[in-house]
């Protein structure tokens, strides 16, 4: 068995191709018999990449093709990688370690967090949908049960404020974030069925009537999100400012800012801030 390379003109260039061949006798003549056709060799790295190959089929290694490869289960991961590098970035296991620093549980809150976090970029709507997505699709080594996300979105809600503290803290040293101009907006989000102690009849953003519903508020600051709020369905609009205006000065200690919202909002807006900013 060995390397054999031949070579042939093609439209004035000379083109050189290896196979791996094994020599026999018949009828007292030498033959050639082709064990593996290698391809053309355009470098010295592609000479030394076939001989290699030799040496592998000679130690007795089987050596298979891309198309006699098959698979059962296919793991996502390009998401999950990018959002992890992401997380890095932000050093956001720091910021969870020390937001859940004082519960002792048997299951990692950060997979638990990081997980729920990213089931949202591949569309999941649901809880079951992202329990069943880290099962069976997500390439990612954590044991995290179903009950396990319900217990850190739970502990998600009681952290919210200690949470958000340590992560505009972060943005300003990793970002050099300055909160001198925030944007508020609100949004809904119904329920099928009773839904939480929150959820009331109001003015569906999602054209949903008959439906009980939250309204939320979020805060943005120079495009990352630094602090939202969740009140009752019913809620008007212009009656939320008070609260997002207050969550400002008293949870993060800001005195001066650019509020910018929704023209429906001015009137309350100024109100609001002249109110407590001053």
């Amino acid at each position: 068995m060995h390397l054999m390379i031949t070579k042939y003109t093609y439209k004035g260039k000379v083109i050189k191709h290896a196979k791996i061949v094994e020599g026999y006798i018949i009828d007292g003549k030498v033959r050639k018999k082709v064990l593996k056709s290698i391809g053309p060799i355009r470098s010295k790295q592609d000479e030394i990449r076939a001989r290699n190959l030799l040496e592998k089929i000679k130690r007795g290694e089987k050596l298979v093709s891309l198309n006699e490869i098959s698979h059962d289960n296919v793991r996502e991961y390009g998401i999950i990688y990018a959002s992890q590098k992401l997380w890095e970035k932000f050093g956001m296991e720091k910021i969870i370690e020390e937001t859940f620093k004082k519960r002792r549980e048997k299951f990692s809150i950060f997979d638990s967090i990081f997980l729920l976090t990213v089931s949202r970029l591949y569309g999941l709507e649901s809880d079951l949908d992202t329990y069943d997505w880290i099962k069976e699709k997500a390439h990612y080594p954590a044991d995290i049960q179903l009950h396990h996300l319900y217990r850190t979105l739970e502990f998600l809600e009681q952290e919210k404020d200690n949470f958000e503290k340590l992560l505009l803290k972060q943005l300003k040293k990793k970002e050099n974030l300055k909160v001198d101009m925030v944007f508020y907006d609100l949004t809904s989000t119904y329920f099928e069925g009773k839904g939480p102690k929150k959820a009331k009849y109001g003015y569906s953003r999602d054209k949903k009537r008959g439906k009980k519903q939250v309204v939320l508020g979020l805060v943005l600051c120079n495009g990352y999100p630094i602090t939202h709020k969740v009140w009752p369905g019913n809620t008007k609009d212009n009656s939320t400012l008070k609260d997002a205006v207050s969550d400002l000065k008293g949870k993060f200690k800001i005195k001066k800012v650019i509020f910018v919202a929704d023209r429906g909002l001015v009137i309350e807006m100024l109100c609001c801030i002249n109110h407590n900013f001053q």
